[in-house]
């Protein structure tokens, strides 16, 4: 199943979904679950602009509380029990204890900077 097939079927609810678990912090294809929603808006709207089942504005709404209610989740789900998850299941991930005292070093000293470059920048945020 790809992205096109999940929007075309779903619709706003992929989009949101989708968005909303990448917004978590799972790597899925959130942004392009929104490019692809929007390219089917615009190719819908165009040929029966009556009867289209997503309309970008909708688009726009749905991603956007997808990701605030994603962040949110998962910035509780970090502050709740995030050094225990962490220090529990970190070795799944690759994360040893000399990875997570850097990373506390980090957060500490330029967490401001962290948070806004891993946020806004794409490369980093994957």
């Amino acid at each position: 199943m790809n992205v096109d097939h999940l929007i075309a079927t779903y619709g706003y609810a992929a989009v949101f979904v989708l968005v909303a678990v990448e917004s978590l912090g799972i790597p899925l294809p959130g942004e392009t679950a929104l490019i692809a929603a929007a390219a089917f808006a615009g190719a819908h709207h165009a040929a029966t602009p009556h009867h289209s089942h997503l309309l970008v504005w909708g688009i726009f709404a749905v991603g956007a509380a997808a990701a605030i209610i994603g962040d949110t989740v998962g910035y509780w789900i970090g502050d709740v029990g995030g050094f225990r998850l962490l220090r529990r299941y970190g070795h799944y991930v690759r994360l040893d204890e000399p990875k997570v005292k850097v990373a506390r070093y980090l957060f500490a000293r330029h967490g401001g900077k962290v948070v806004f470059f891993g946020r806004f920048v794409s490369v980093l945020r994957t």
